[in-house]
């Protein structure tokens, strides 16, 4: 996460998407061979450690490439993929770690992982729209009469508010 957001503020998306490919093949390589990065020996060891399966990071990896795309989210299920990936898949990584092995167990974290990251998005509306970034799906904003390219208007705040509190309405569902 760290290397992409730790990038200049002028690297162009194709340089970023480069960096996630670079980050995606020293994953990959992590679980077969030891690294000389020290974050990738840190991969090395634990996930060996614990079983980490290599579909988690890959996961992980996959919705950091959603961000860098300018992945629209259009629908609840298409965010709910997006809160899967870069963090439910941390619940599960966890629960590894912690020795978690029940299927009910493991269904909890990644649940509470999505809910967490559904919190975070609905408290952080406004500095991701300042990032270009919208996660509130289409289909919620347009159903509360929110326009997207305005969402930070103080005219829209009604209307946010009763998507916000419908998103965290989602979360509490999981937690």
């Amino acid at each position: 996460d760290d290397a992409i957001d730790q990038l200049p503020p002028e690297t162009s998306t194709s340089q970023k998407l480069a960096t996630l490919s670079h980050l995606r093949r020293e994953t990959e390589q992590a679980y077969y061979q030891i690294q000389d990065n020290p974050v990738f020996v840190g991969l090395h060891h634990i996930a060996g450690k614990h079983s980490i399966p290599p579909y988690y990071p890959l996961e992980l990896l996959a919705g950091m490439e959603m961000d860098l795309a300018g992945y629209s989210y259009e629908t609840r299920a298409d965010l709910l993929i997006y809160c899967y990936r870069v963090a439910g898949i941390v619940g599960l990584m966890s629960s590894h770690i912690l020795t978690v092995k029940e299927d009910t167990a493991l269904e909890q974290a990644t649940h509470m992982g999505i809910a967490m990251q559904i919190t975070n998005i609905a408290r952080d509306v406004f500095d991701d729209f300042q990032l270009g970034r919208i996660y509130i799906p289409r289909s919620l904003l347009e159903k509360h009469g929110v326009d997207p390219e305005r969402i930070c208007e103080p005219s829209q705040r009604p209307q946010l508010v009763r998507c916000v509190a419908e998103m965290l309405d989602w979360a509490e569902e999981l937690y």
